[in-house]
């Protein structure tokens, strides 16, 4: 934004409570993969765009893009907590396939799941946006893309009067 009178912070948490700091007028809008739990006239969002979901890992998995994703059996996963989608659904493509595997560390901070990823600690599930800057430097490479699993992205905010300008565009783009 060109305008100097807008911060930007980012701030992680679970969907409820971000929901909870937009309700309370603690941030103004959340960017997230989630969708708000609450829908009425007070709240307004829309999905800002769908990732492939990939298996990532340090290049001590390499080995594992020969045959995935039945490479995939018995091997060492990073993983979000269940109360993640992303987490059901992969385990759910994983049983339907056949294909046993280990969750070594469970974590819902991602940026700790990346960061154990890059340490060969285990594989992580994830968009290639949300991990373009480790594959780059070639910390992290993709294993295999899992067929038909995405993670769509939204942005949402509360309708309220509004005076910053920027915020104001926003609105408008969502309104649309």
């Amino acid at each position: 934004f060109p305008s100097h009178d807008t911060t930007v912070k980012v701030i992680e948490g679970t969907g409820e409570d971000l929901f909870n700091l937009l309700l309370q007028g603690k941030i103004d809008f959340f960017l997230g993969n989630f969708r708000p739990m609450e829908e009425g006239k007070e709240m307004i969002y829309c999905s800002v765009g769908k990732d492939q979901i990939s298996v990532w890992g340090s290049k001590k998995f390499l080995k594992l893009q020969k045959g995935f994703p039945k490479s995939l059996a018995g091997t060492e996963f990073v993983l979000p907590g269940f109360q993640n989608p992303l987490r059901h659904d992969f385990e759910k493509y994983m049983l339907q396939n056949g294909l046993p595997f280990q969750v070594k560390i469970e974590a819902q901070d991602t940026a700790l799941l990346k960061e154990l990823a890059l340490r060969g600690e285990g594989l992580i599930l994830s968009g290639e946006e949300t991990v373009k800057t480790w594959v780059k430097s070639g910390g992290l490479i993709r294993i295999g893309a899992i067929p038909k699993m995405s993670e769509e992205y939204w942005l949402g905010m509360v309708k309220k009067k509004i005076d910053n300008e920027n915020v104001k565009k926003i609105i408008r783009a969502l309104e649309k």
